[in-house]
């Protein structure tokens, strides 16, 4: 993936614009990390999770929902099992923010880890594992309450 490399000051004036931009540290695995902002529309975990693959948040959001429903012995300690209906239901309709249920779901449902990485410090905040080491990992930015990815 190639990086749009603007200007600091740039980067800093349109933190809204949907751009990749890249940060301001240079040393990201020999690479200068991007961000790829994601809209803020209920959908930017799911888009933020998928972006590495180009898969839309529908998609994403659609295969955690699957994934959950088919293994939902795995997930029961997340919610009371009379909740599982309603939490399949919410996270079914597009716009409804996703959860630690989902970060955890998808590195279960796909070949990718994620990690979730504090958007101002950097910080590791957590660390989903995939069953297989196959994939790119998934690196999102949380900034309490919106991700975007990080590639």
């Amino acid at each position: 993936m190639v990086c749009l490399l603007d200007t600091l000051e740039g980067v800093q004036q349109k933190k809204s614009d949907m751009r990749d931009v890249p940060l301001p540290s240079t040393a990201y695995r020999g690479a200068v990390p991007c961000v790829h902002r994601v809209p803020g529309d209920g959908n930017c975990m799911f888009a933020a999770i998928g972006h590495v693959d180009g898969e839309p948040a529908h998609r994403v959001r659609a295969r955690v929902v699957r994934h959950v429903a088919a293994h939902w012995e795995t997930y029961r300690d997340f919610l009371e099992h009379n909740e599982a209906r309603d939490w399949l239901a919410r996270m079914a309709r597009a716009g409804e923010w996703g959860d630690e249920l989902v970060l955890r779901a998808f590195a279960d449902a796909t070949p990718a880890a994620v990690r979730v990485l504090d958007a101002t410090t950097r910080a590791l905040l957590w660390r989903y594992p995939s069953h297989t080491v196959r994939g790119t990992p998934r690196t999102v930015l949380y900034g309490g309450a919106h991700y975007d990815a990080l590639h």
